[in-house]
């Protein structure tokens, strides 16, 4: 009741408070979204029989009311076109799946060892004045860190805007995400564009030193915003063909030495995603701490819609090297 700003002295009192505090029964309820309406067709019951059992009242006031027959068939209306927009969203946030690969290919998570030698490939790049390949690590490096698909990247409209790097560490404006209808959605109450903030703590906070795998990965990503090769796309569109293309012309696309194991746009997510569900394992009495995160903490930080899209991209098979785990050590302890 008292999330309802319902005065406890008021919760079952009817003169004069009665309507008012059953609006506010109503408003509450909808903002909860999981409240059927045939929980709330009972509440004026409810409401009349604790009246007559703590004050003996047992004209049932509740029942026979007009305004709260119409507040109780005005939340049947609203209800009804809440969970029809949900199920829309739903609907909408099957296209967040990653779709099939033909030809039997089948995506894989990016290994830490893989991610180092791009990195050192970019770092390398860097030494030599170079641009190109900086943009491509920094692309898949954004990938992981913020667990994004490719589409989100191609929504980026101005890097030196949308993808900041200063003392505190990497802030992102995630601008498009695909499947999400324009304004506020249903199932997550959030709007586009969404900050992911540093210095609020929803960003990516440097290292615990200049060479740890995370300040590495944003002084690259630093540099491919500064030198504008961040951005190498035409569209939101084709931002996973591109992506993918330029990690093959790197000469590491393909995971193992068989050609069904792949790399592609996916990866980087999918890397991300099974290294925050990672638990940790125990071999020969030395235990390996994982992250552990909940569902629901790998649903808010993906910006997805439903938790199957978090099984979706988790490989309960892979296990998260040293690199890949200081990586995302950022994630460790993060609540919904």
């Amino acid at each position: 009741m008292g999330e309802m700003e319902v005065d406890e002295n008021e919760w079952y009192e009817y003169e004069e408070v009665g309507v008012r505090n059953f609006s506010k029964f109503v408003t509450w309820f909808l903002v909860q979204k999981n409240i059927s309406y045939k929980e709330i067709k009972v509440w004026p019951a409810f409401l009349n029989n604790v009246r007559a059992r703590e004050k003996g009242d047992t004209t049932r006031p509740w029942k026979s009311n007009k305004e709260i027959k119409d507040l109780v068939n005005l939340y049947k209306s609203k209800k009804e076109a809440q969970d029809k927009v949900l199920r829309k969203e739903v609907a909408e946030g099957k296209k967040e799946l990653p779709k099939r690969m033909k030809n039997e290919e089948k995506r894989v998570c990016w290994e830490g060892n893989e991610v180092n030698k791009m990195m050192t490939v970019a770092e390398k790049e860097l030494e030599e004045g170079k641009y190109e390949k900086v943009g491509t690590v920094a692309t898949c490096l954004l990938q992981i860190l913020f667990a994004v698909r490719a589409s989100t990247m191609g929504g980026i409209e101005d890097p030196a805007q949308d993808v900041r790097v200063n003392e505190d560490g990497l802030s992102f404006t995630i601008r498009f995400i695909k499947g999400w209808k324009p304004g506020k959605q249903e199932t997550t109450g959030l709007e586009l564009p969404i900050d992911r903030e540093v210095r609020r703590g929803n960003g990516v906070p440097w290292g615990d030193s200049e060479d740890s795998p995370r300040s590495r990965a944003l002084r690259i990503i630093q540099a491919a915003v500064e030198h504008r090769t961040l951005v190498f796309w035409e569209s939101k569109e084709g931002a996973s063909g591109k992506i993918t293309s330029r990690i093959k012309k790197m000469g590491m696309r393909k995971a193992t030495a068989g050609a069904t194991k792949v790399v592609t746009s996916h990866s980087g997510r999918k890397a991300a995603v099974s290294t925050m569900r990672y638990r940790g394992e125990s071999v020969e009495g030395v235990t390996k701490r994982g992250l552990g995160l909940s569902k629901q903490v790998v649903q808010e930080w993906m910006l997805v819609s439903t938790e199957k899209v978090v099984d979706k991209y988790h490989d309960r098979k892979y296990q998260p090297d040293e690199f890949m785990m200081s990586l995302m050590e950022f994630m460790r302890g993060r609540k919904v």
